[in-house]
């Protein structure tokens, strides 16, 4: 940006700090929004110096009837956070040249089926699976039906035990016992219920996440560690996915014998 528009945004943006506040409110989301701007770049200077350092672009929003917007380097900042750290999505980054983020944003990262429009849009693998999950063994039996899944399979519906009725200590055990990537099963049945206990993989898009974090240093390293230990288990994860896709039946038949063997009712 030319030296001249900055010094003009610079000179706006510290006239518009001189401006009259009308009431409370205003004070407060005046207050808010600089907070959030001092502490963005607090950040950026200590994640990113080099960048930082070297960064032209304007601290000040371009949009000066827009208070919530972010300025390009804050925006800067984000795009950083997102290659280097843990993922922000370009629409979330889009959105912040028109909406402050006061929390930092997180997205589904795992297979969040039901954020899908519809069933059919989930990869095969993972429907294969969802009887096997408790979250899914109650949509299909309550919202979609079972006809489905028995017409493309050929497996009957009452030859799959129901994830109650599974001892989940030897299921564990008969999966870690069996070859590569058999072994992934408990996890990949975690995704499917939301219960792996890792913040990327266990959020709907359909649901508020239940965990606001705002911008801090502790949170946005916790991020990048919950990330890191994310992208693991989705590696052994879709390990397994892309080892049943190969050969529905017969490798269904495999996880289906563990399955069954790991059954209370047997």
């Amino acid at each position: 940006m030319l030296p001249s528009l900055l010094n003009a945004l610079s000179a706006i943006h510290r006239l518009r700090q001189c401006q009259r506040i009308l009431d409370s409110n205003q004070a407060v989301d005046y207050l808010e929004n600089r907070f959030n701007s001092y502490r963005l770049l607090a950040l950026y200077q200590h994640l990113f110096p080099v960048e930082f350092k070297h960064s032209t672009a304007a601290p000040y929003p371009e949009d000066l009837n827009n208070p919530d917007s972010h300025s390009s380097l804050e925006i800067e900042f984000l795009y950083l956070v997102n290659q280097n750290l843990f993922p922000i999505s370009e629409f979330q980054i889009e959105n912040a040249y028109e909406e402050r983020l006061h929390q930092i944003p997180l997205m589904p990262m795992g297979c969040d089926w039901i954020g899908h429009e519809d069933i059919e849009s989930l990869r095969f693998g993972w429907q294969i699976l969802l009887p096997l999950s408790t979250e899914g063994r109650y949509w299909l039996e309550s919202v979609e039906g079972t006809d489905w899944y028995e017409y493309e399979l050929g497996v009957s519906w009452e030859a799959i035990a129901h994830p109650k009725d599974i001892d989940a200590q030897l299921f564990k055990k008969l999966s870690y016992c069996a070859a590569k990537p058999l072994e992934f099963m408990p996890l990949a049945l975690q995704l499917l219920d939301y219960e792996s206990n890792n913040i990327w993989l266990d959020s709907c898009a359909t649901n508020e996440p239940e965990i606001s974090l705002p911008w801090t240093l502790e949170n946005i390293k916790f991020l990048q560690s919950e990330w890191l230990d994310a992208k693991v288990i989705l590696d052994q994860v879709y390990h397994l996915i892309e080892w049943l896709e190969q050969d529905l039946i017969n490798h269904l038949e495999l996880i289906l014998g563990i399955w069954n063997t790991s059954s209370l009712l047997k």
